[in-house]
């Protein structure tokens, strides 16, 4: 038994269930980061089949999708990625049907991947030259989007932007600036990229196989499924027009050309900042490309700190390429140990403040939200405590039976309640909104929900930049006076968009296909309410940036106020081109975000506010707001992106470097509360080399020791304390027992 007396004394320490337990954390850790290094290897793996496919086809898809702005290219190969491991994922949980023999052998991913590994075993010279994987994989990412019914066979429709086959036209044939093929003819005369099945077969073994053992995903946590991406934002493809060498630490490519321009003397900063180098190493490096006598032998010197399993580039050879933001603040993933206790000290007051024993409604009541979400780590987290807080409520209530009786799991139930009606998420990036519905729908178990479930929740913008109500009706970014068509207009969208979106939660309990496809049209219809008032709020806010002084600012904003007041006297029915040009504008260079209006049935001042036992006071707004606090202010760094460099060894900037002394500072304050100074503390962070990792090893093995130690020496004393006589207790009315002056141990 893993719990039993002999898995803490009578085996070996390294078989102890402590040893067991924190073994089980630090791999869990390492599969993290393997799976998402061996993600990057397969996206690198994916871009040469697409360049190999375009050579053999003749086709000029890539070169146009790498002109397409946002990173066209680089988003369309990563969004296959995603696709691949949330539908491992899904396959593993048991989220698709699996069991059925038609998904099984035709559309599956595992079903495909075993396919070709047979394959791969009777015919491995011949994998380059078979085709047919891609063209499958096109398949079932159209099955989960649109849905399948056939015969037995139902699979409902996801949707979703994440999977809109639509999104990057170049992965299935067609080019992005052409409207997508409908009819039979233009259908019939597309031609699909000629990815071959070994690229297929080397795609999915990288995301299977992990350490030479199959992956299990279903043991995965969904923040470990949102890491892969958060991992590999911030990079470009882009073509290099000599040989390259991938240069570590931050993956960047390099051509002779390159490190020769800058000048001699300052070319070793120049290394250390292009490729995140420590000085030592770019010093050394720029001393050995002085010393080359031609570009072959550059190549040869920037050799020395190739990233292991990359090959030097072609010329004309596309390559992933890490963009400025990115070797700026490097990774961006959250792990569960930062989540969970952020999420519970948010929100253990708010319960607290509604009384011993918060009742569901109110529960329910809570609006929580992340305003820069990612991925959705930190509204995973809420989503399970919150759903933990409300089966909680209903079994004090006694009705977690009844609640249970037509769902299949009450505390799944819980979630997609809580998912539905408590949690709120905005992100300027919006490949990760989809992904956090993504997780959010995984975490819930919401087989029969689509992807959509939470569009009313989860939105794309960028959170720092939008309105309140009074600077809408003010027509002002410093309002002094309201306008009455913007109070009207105001006034008149709310209405509708507040009841439409209540609707949409009050459907929160209902799984039904119908449940979900009046969701969907009840946010149009608020969306539709809305617009009018939302392009007045883009026209405010385009004002502003429209020049740098306040002057020209004020000017503009008076023209636009001339054109809308005349818009609307005369009926305000057709929008008027110009300012649909002028939010246009605002909205493709700022995806400008208006909190009141995006969540109206939020910021309303009739909302019953749950702190406040329900009654409406004008003030409830969001409850709580959970995320990544600007932990570096300076360098506007956040908590996630500043823990990482704690355990990066190649970071040696000062204040990192002050963080990981009072670190060290704390374990020898802790130690010494025990009276254990003479233990040794390593260094905090990411062992470099085999002796600190050996150090940090003792170290931990020695702790968990003279816990064990202290733990039997504990028990004994209970024990005597159990079989000595009681002290006969006072009775006397207000009499306390008398204070022995004992203080209590840490362990108490």
């Amino acid at each position: 038994m893993l719990l039993s007396v002999r898995r803490f004394f009578s085996v070996a320490r390294e078989h102890q269930f402590p040893a067991l337990l924190a073994d089980s954390r630090r791999r869990q850790a390492n599969v993290t980061n393997e799976l998402a290094e061996q993600v990057f290897q397969a996206l690198d793996i994916l871009l040469h089949g697409f360049e190999a496919a375009a050579e053999r086809d003749g086709s000029n898809l890539l070169n146009e999708a790498s002109r397409v702005e946002d990173d066209h290219l680089y988003g369309g190969l990563l969004t296959v990625l995603l696709h691949l491991v949330v539908l491992l994922y899904a396959e593993d949980k048991g989220l698709l049907p699996v069991e059925h023999p038609l998904y099984q052998g035709h559309l599956s991913v595992f079903g495909l991947f075993g396919q070709l590994q047979d394959d791969a075993g009777q015919h491995p010279d011949s994998m380059a030259r078979r085709f047919g994987s891609w063209d499958r994989l096109l398949a079932l990412f159209r099955a989960v989007y649109g849905g399948v019914h056939h015969g037995d066979l139902h699979l409902p429709p996801r949707r979703g932007e994440l999977f809109d086959p639509d999104a990057y036209s170049f992965l299935e044939g067609w080019s992005s600036g052409s409207s997508a093929p409908v009819d039979d003819v233009r259908r019939a005369a597309v031609r699909v990229p000629s990815v071959d099945d070994g690229t297929i077969f080397e795609v999915l073994r990288k995301l299977v196989f992990l350490g030479g053992q199959r992956l299990s995903y279903s043991s995965l946590d969904v923040e470990q499924i949102g890491s892969v991406y958060e991992r590999l934002m911030g990079y470009h493809v882009l073509r290099v027009y000599h040989p390259a060498v991938c240069v570590r630490p931050d993956r960047v490519w390099l051509t002779a050309e390159e490190v020769l321009e800058p000048p001699a003397s300052r070319r070793a900063k120049w290394l250390q900042e292009a490729t995140g180098l420590a000085k030592a190493q770019a010093e050394k490096l720029a001393a050995a490309v002085q010393a080359a006598a031609n570009p072959e032998e550059v190549l040869a010197a920037l050799e020395t700190v190739r990233v292991k399993n990359t090959t030097r580039a072609r010329p004309n050879q596309l390559v992933i390429q890490p963009g400025e933001e990115r070797r700026r603040t490097s990774s961006h993933y959250t792990p569960k140990s930062l989540t969970a206790p952020i999420v519970r000290r948010t929100l253990e007051p708010l319960l607290a403040a509604m009384g011993p024993e918060p009742p569901s409604e109110l529960i329910l009541s809570l609006r929580v939200c992340d305003p820069a979400m990612g991925s959705g780590a930190f509204l995973v987290e809420a989503c399970r405590f919150l759903a933990d807080q409300l089966v909680a409520a209903w079994t004090r209530e006694g009705r977690a039976e009844l609640v249970a009786s037509p769902h299949e799991d009450v505390n799944l139930h819980a979630r997609r309640l809580v998912a539905q009606t408590c949690l709120y998420g905005v992100d300027k990036n919006r490949l990760a909104v989809g992904l956090a519905k993504l997780s959010l729908w995984l975490e819930t178990m919401a087989r029969d929900l689509p992807f959509t479930f939470l569009d009313h929740a989860l939105r794309w913008g960028d959170s720092l930049v939008g309105l309140t109500f009074e600077q809408i009706q003010g027509f002002h970014w410093q309002p002094t006076a309201q306008i009455d068509f913007a109070t009207d207009e105001l006034t008149v969208a709310l209405e509708d968009a507040i009841v439409e979106r209540r609707k949409i939660q009050e459907l929160a309990a209902d799984p039904s296909p119908w449940a979900q496809r009046e969701k969907e049209w009840l946010l149009h219809d608020a969306e539709d309410a809305l617009l009018r008032v939302r392009l007045i709020a883009d026209l405010i806010v385009g004002a502003f940036f429209s020049a740098e002084n306040d002057r020209e600012r004020q000017k503009e904003l008076g023209r636009r106020l001339q054109l809308v007041t005349e818009w609307l006297k005369a009926g305000g029915r057709e929008i008027p081109t110009e300012l649909i040009v002028m939010q246009n504008e605002i909205r493709e260079r700022i995806p400008v975000f208006h909190w009141m209006i995006e969540f109206p049935e939020v910021f309303y001042a009739e909302r019953p506010d749950p702190l406040d036992g329900g009654r409406p006071n004008g003030s409830a707004w969001m409850d709580a707001f959970v995320g990544n606090p600007p932990f570096m202010l300076d360098t506007q760094q956040g908590l996630t992106t500043t823990y990482n460099l704690l355990k990066d060894p190649d970071c040696h900037d000062p204040r990192i470097e002050e963080l990981r002394r009072l670190h060290e500072e704390m374990d020898r304050a802790v130690l010494a509360a025990y009276g254990w100074d003479d233990i040794p503390v390593p260094p905090y962070g990411t062992p470099a080399t085999d002796a600190e990792r050996r150090a940090l090893e003792a170290f931990e093995d020695e702790v968990i020791d003279r816990l064990f130690v202290l733990n039997a020496q504990r028990a004994e004393e209970e024990k005597r304390q159990i079989t000595a006589k009681p002290v006969k207790a006072a009775t006397k009315r207000g009499r306390k027992a008398k204070d022995d002056g004992a203080q209590g141990s840490l362990l108490d």
